[in-house]
């Protein structure tokens, strides 16, 4: 018999499950400092009832303690403690992940011996009240013009008060940085909030919760109530699967009660009449109506989405889960139970959770949200009313909208997918043969430094090296050595792009629905953007994708494609063939004609821009491509270059003119433009470029040598500016306001807001790294207001066509959007009424330069032929 090793009994002590412990014992780290009772710094004796307390987030050095007592004198700070969250000092001040174990074993520090009103953590030292990667980081709390910036500390903890979390130690001490500036905001909230010192009475309000047994006398106890908190809970975020359920409803009509209503005694009639009548509030609510709608229970509706309008009055926050925002009302951790038992049971889905677990989480669900909304209307609202009411006015009410987009879905012919996917992997597998006869060798193309391994034998050019001493083999490095001659780059290229088509876009064709999307944790609480694992795991059993379209969720209030995210397809003949309209229909997409384009000019004022939009037919890539690229303006005019722009030389012109619009009205610089010439044009073009407008060759400083490809992308941005002047002009301002409001709103849309609050301290001795992330936020600053304009812009014309299809019941349906471009089904005896309807629903927006949409119809989406009033015969004649 195998005998118990000798600490088997040994209780482990909190820092053996240190992750700081672990790595010592791996030998990974080193622990420099080791003390139970880590110095502090304070200005009081009686250290056990004072106002402020200041939590680093390791044992720091003395000198640093000293600074920040002086800093935190110098700001009229009084009654305070300095002291570090964890008792180990580690060698180069590393904590290994997750951080908030570190915090959450450590005890050798308790607030309880403080007792302060108020707690300013620096680093990850917020952690230590958290408990959890519910906040990635102090940055989560970066937007303090408009939002509350400090969390409560978890609901089962004794102590009660406010968190500030700050940067990190080192970095405030540098006076010219944001994390400086970010710290003293922090300290003057804290010294308000002590000044104007009262408990948190939302934490102290006690709460009920009830499971409901007798559903008639519930609705009926309840007929007069005039709105509530809902949320439900089910075995899958995808509505869509065979073996859906919703195993309850919770509502809270107080955010003191909160009722809990088991599935399975639900009056489906009763309830849809008596939700019909109420004011809904919901957490993600849009979700939720597809819950009811599957299981046949209606009179939903999204009055109030929580995490939504929070998104939307702070855009720096990661996430605005109900999980997350339930930190700023005294609940943060309410289901730390729950997540314990799902971790240790290994559970899919909720309905697999015992209902005495589930039912306390549940129903405070409701709780939470509806004191939620509270919090909103009572301390948020009024900073940010403009935005508030855009909310109410254009992103509510398209909800319902996306909603039947995901109902209706995309018909697919999977019989196809599988033969498309097959022909991929024949493809792949001989350009795969093709580069290892080039190679002389077979080796692992996936493995870039047998790859780079393989170039340098080849003798292919040195582009530079990875730290391994292996050739670096991006995508611009191997376009470089295909424009030198190198076979074996170009085919890498093509097995690389066949892949990509094959894992990205289809998918593993052996996968199965219940393998892949079923897993309800999987995604909870986060919308997650990332690339999809291929289309054909998510054709359900009715042969359609029903994807997830979320309004406004991205910072810039466009909507939010995922699982499977419709804005990533390509736009490719022989992938979009996957998709099928149903029989009697065609596809139809709606789209608006040059759209941001037409925003930036009505922005900018610019009349170049205008007047090619109002008097020179309305193509500005036209107008571009003739002025910058046409060399023979005496004998050929823009009329004639119009009318043959889709004949060559002039279809490339325009292309390039088009390039060049929407790269430098959204912030290219010479710089970054002259990837797009090293990867777009070939050598007798550039040099037939700089020969022909005498163009003397850059030299560029970072290689030293001459730079053919930033000679030519800093002559058209030069030109392009002086064609468009005011352009720039606007770009600039937009830059600077943002600068000095720390946000941005749209110019024609105020409270359409980019929070943007790091621009307000730029630094003057910034790294070189430093100085590309203030670059892309004030490359955001310009393009927020194209962005956002176009996305509220398209959420009122959808809602338009949405109820002009349903008073007229029509049989044609939206089925997708993305970006500017509305879309779905067009059934063909509707063709021209749908057409009219289009058109007067989508361009009914009066400015300066009109908003113009252009409609196609055909039988592969994105591969259709436009529709005007001249051809529309054409069309409903079936030709």
């Amino acid at each position: 018999m195998l005998q118990p090793k000798q600490d088997f009994f040994k209780k482990r002590s909190y820092c053996d499950l240190c992750p700081i412990e672990q790595a010592v014992k791996n030998k990974k780290l080193k622990v420099i400092l080791r003390n139970e009772k880590p110095e502090i710094r304070s200005d009081l004796r009686d250290l056990s009832n004072i106002d402020y307390l200041f939590l680093t987030d390791t044992i720091e050095q003395e000198k640093d303690l000293d600074k920040l007592y002086t800093l935190i004198k110098s700001k009229g700070i009084k009654r305070f403690v300095i002291t570090p969250a964890i008792g180990c000092r580690t060698e180069s001040y590393e904590i290994p992940s997750p951080f908030y174990a570190t915090y959450s074993y450590c005890k050798c520090f308790d607030i309880n011996k403080y007792n302060p009103k108020v707690v300013i953590t620096t680093g990850k030292a917020f952690m230590h009240f958290t408990k959890s990667s519910v906040f990635d980081s102090w940055r989560e709390f970066r937007e303090f013009l408009f939002n509350e910036t400090y969390f409560l500390p978890h609901i089962k903890s004794k102590w009660k008060g406010r968190i500030y979390p700050s940067g990190f130690i080192h970095d405030i001490f540098q006076f010219d940085t944001f994390e400086y500036l970010h710290f003293t905001k922090q300290l003057e909230f804290a010294k308000k909030h002590v000044e104007n010192y009262e408990s948190e009475k939302f934490i102290m309000s006690k709460y009920k919760l009830e499971k409901v047994t007798d559903f008639n006398k519930f609705i009926e106890d309840h007929k007069d109530e005039k709105e509530g908190a809902f949320d439900t809970e089910t075995n899958s975020l995808n509505v869509f699967i065979d073996d859906f359920k919703m195993g309850c409803l919770q509502v809270s009509f107080d955010g003191i009660t909160g009722y809990y209503i088991p599935e399975s005694i639900i009056n489906k009639r009763k309830l849809s009449i008596w939700l019909d009548n109420i004011y809904q509030i919901w957490a993600n609510g849009k979700y939720d109506c597809k819950v009811l709608n599957r299981i046949g229970i209606k009179g939903y509706h999204v009055d109030e989405d929580i995490p939504l309008i929070f998104h939307l009055m702070n855009t720096e926050r990661d996430s605005n889960s109900i999980k997350v925002l339930s930190w700023f009302i005294g609940f943060g951790g309410y289901e730390d139970d729950l997540d314990n038992y799902k971790q240790k049971y290994k559970v899919k889905n909720y309905l697999d959770i015992p209902e005495d677990i589930l039912f306390p989480y549940a129903t405070l669900d409701g709780i939470v949200t509806y004191r939620l909304k509270e919090f909103l209307h009572k301390y948020l609202i009024h900073r940010q009313s403009e935005t508030y009411q855009l909310y109410r006015d254009y992103v509510l009410p398209v909800i319902p909208v996306f909603q039947s987009m995901e109902e209706e879905g995309l018909l697919v012919d999977k019989e196809y997918v599988k033969k498309y996917h097959d022909e991929l992997v024949e493809k792949q597998n001989k350009v795969e043969q093709e580069i290892y006869e080039l190679a002389g060798k077979k080796f692992n193309i996936a493995s870039n430094d047998e790859l780079g391994f393989i170039l340098e034998k080849l003798g292919l050019p040195d582009h530079g090296r990875v730290k391994k001493g292996f050739y670096k083999t991006g995508e611009e490095l191997l376009l470089q050595w295909k424009k030198e001659g190198f076979k074996i780059a170009e085919k890498i290229l093509e097995y690389r792009k066949i892949s990509k088509m094959d894992s990205t876009y289809i998918g593993d064709i052996n996968n199965t629905i219940s393998d892949n999307y079923n897993l309800l944790f999987q995604t909870e609480g986060k919308i997650i953007e990332q690339e999809d694992e291929g289309i054909y795991k998510y054709i359900m059993s009715d042969g359609r994708v029903h994807g997830n379209i979320m309004p406004a969720l991205t910072d810039s209030w466009r909507s939010l494609s995922f699982h499977p995210n419709l804005q990533n397809f390509p736009k490719l003949e022989e992938f979009r063939k996957i998709f099928i309209a149903p029989e009697d229909y065609y596809f139809f997409e709606a789209d608006y004609s040059g759209f941001q384009l037409r925003l930036m000019a009505i922005y900018s004022k610019d009349e170049n821009m205008i007047d090619a939009f109002i008097n020179q037919g309305g193509d500005l890539h036209s107008v571009s491509g003739y002025e910058f690229f046409c060399h023979d303006k005496k004998n050929i005019s823009l009329e004639y270059f119009m009318k043959h722009k889709k004949e060559e030389p002039y279809y490339t012109m325009r292309y390039n003119g088009k390039t060049n619009n929407l790269a430098f009205a959204f912030c290219f610089t010479p710089f970054s433009f002259q990837t797009k010439i090293r990867e777009e044009w070939n050598e007798e073009q550039i040099n037939e470029y700089i020969k022909t407008y005498n163009l003397e060759i850059i030299v560029d400083k970072e290689i030293k040598k001459e730079n053919k490809y930033l000679t030519v992308a800093t002559d058209l941005y030069n030109k392009f500016f002086i064609k468009y002047p005011k352009l720039k002009i606007y770009m600039k301002d937009a830059q600077e306001l943002a600068s000095k409001q720390g946000y941005i709103d749209c110019p024609i849309f105020p409270g359409l807001r980019r929070h943007l609050p790091e621009l307000l301290m730029k630094g003057k001795n910034l790294s070189k790294e430093k100085k590309s992330h203030y670059s892309k936020l004030e490359n955001i600053a310009v393009n927020a207001g194209a962005q956002g304009g176009e996305a509220l812009i398209v959420y009122k014309s959808l809602r338009k066509i949405y109820d002009r299809l349903n008073e007229l019941q029509l049989k044609t349906k939206l089925a997708f959007c993305v970006h500017d471009s509305e879309g779905g089904y067009i059934y063909k005896q509707e063709i021209e009424q749908l057409f009219f309807l289009l058109k007067e629903n989508m361009e009914v927006f009066d400015y300066s330069i009109p908003i113009l949409a252009e409609v196609e119809l055909g039988d592969i989406w994105g591969f259709s032929k436009e529709i005007t009033e001249k051809n529309i015969e054409e069309f409903i004649n079936g030709k």
